[in-house]
C-alpha cells in the first residue's frame, strides 16, 4: 500500500530536521537511504498501477 510509503517519507524528513543542527552524518546517510527506499517503492507501485490500468 501507500501507507508504508508516506510513513518512511515522513520518517525521513523528520531525521533530516534533526540531523542538520547536530550534524550528523549517519542520520543523514540514513534519510537519505530511506528516502531512495520509499522512492522506490513508490515507484514500482505507480508503474504497477499503470500497468494495470492499461490491460
Amino acid at each position: 500500500m501507500l501507507l508504508p510509503t508516506l510513513t518512511a517519507l515522513i520518517l525521513a524528513g523528520t531525521l533530516l530536521i534533526w540531523s542538520i543542527p547536530t550534524g550528523g552524518t549517519v542520520v543523514l546517510v540514513l534519510t537519505l537511504a530511506l528516502v531512495v527506499a520509499a522512492a522506490s517503492a513508490l515507484s514500482a507501485r505507480l508503474s504497477r498501477v499503470l500497468d494495470d490500468g492499461v490491460d
